[in-house]
């Protein structure tokens, strides 16, 4: 049974311009480590895979997991048994992990943050819209942006409004 959310994961390519962006928008910084070893190559299915990771954590508690792949540009997967499964390149192994759709932030100012992410590189995806109870009867009225990262993970931001 489910107790709460972990973490949301985003695959970056620049560790200290992700650190430096998601901490403009709020996140202290915790933890940064280098993952190697047994353990994660044997939860990632990836022999020798070196990977940097860095936890986020927001004022609510909420935590982003950044993760950066160190090792080389080829990953051989493995098996439980460590049999070789396939070589693939770092750009298939995104395109077959990183499924994730969007992952969606409240923030307090919604044009500021679109700001702070275009500043990095980020590309606004959709304009700011407003959603009312007409588009779903449990919408929270609030202004919402879709807005891709400098790595290109779909950022959903949402400024909750006040009832008028």
């Amino acid at each position: 049974m489910i107790q709460n959310v972990r973490h949301l994961a985003l695959v970056v390519t620049d560790m200290e311009k992700a650190i430096n962006l998601y901490q403009d928008l709020g996140a202290d910084l915790r933890s940064r480590d280098l993952e190697k070893g047994p353990f994660i190559e044997n939860l990632l299915g990836i022999q020798n895979v070196v990977i940097e990771t860095c936890k986020m954590h927001f004022s609510d508690n909420s935590r982003l997991e950044l993760i950066k792949f160190i090792s080389t540009q080829s990953f051989l997967r493995t098996n439980q048994n460590n049999n070789l499964v396939s070589e693939i390149s770092l750009q298939k192994y995104h395109s077959l992990y990183t499924t994730l759709n969007h992952v969606a932030f409240t923030v307090a100012d919604l044009l500021k943050s679109i700001k702070i992410i275009e500043s990095y590189g980020g590309c606004l995806h959709t304009e700011p819209v407003i959603s009312t109870n007409k588009h779903s009867e449990s919408a929270v009225l609030a202004k919402h942006a879709y807005i891709f990262d400098p790595f290109n993970n779909l950022l959903h931001l949402a400024q909750d409004l006040e009832k008028v």
